[in-house]
């Protein structure tokens, strides 16, 4: 479990040994904050940039299902590469499995 205060009220439960990361720990061991986030909002970005001409910058309003959309696409451009190496980071993968493709097409 995380530090997150929200968790504090536990419920007593048997043969369950609860355990708290220690603080600002999340980054280390969830590969999802070790690098792919980063590289979704990077392509987000990129493509909100593009959708705007410089001229429209100021009137231009971006509704949900536009956002959705984009946020769909920016997740497309994310590497299985980027998601893989994420997970070897966070220690998800182990050795021998290095090098070979583990994540099949989707």
């Amino acid at each position: 479990m995380c530090s997150c205060t929200a968790h504090n009220n536990i419920p007593k439960i048997k043969n369950v040994k609860v355990i708290f990361f220690p603080a600002n720990m999340t980054s280390v061991i969830q590969p999802m904050d070790q690098g792919i986030i980063k590289s979704l909002k990077h392509f987000y970005r990129r493509l909100l940039v593009e959708s705007i001409p410089i001229s429209d910058f100021s009137n231009k309003k971006l509704n949900i299902l536009h956002a959705s959309r984009m946020c769909k696409q920016a997740w497309d451009k994310v590497s299985e590469r980027t998601i893989m190496k994420c997970f070897h980071k966070a220690g998800f993968v182990k050795k021998e499995t290095e090098g070979v493709n583990v994540v099949g097409k989707l």
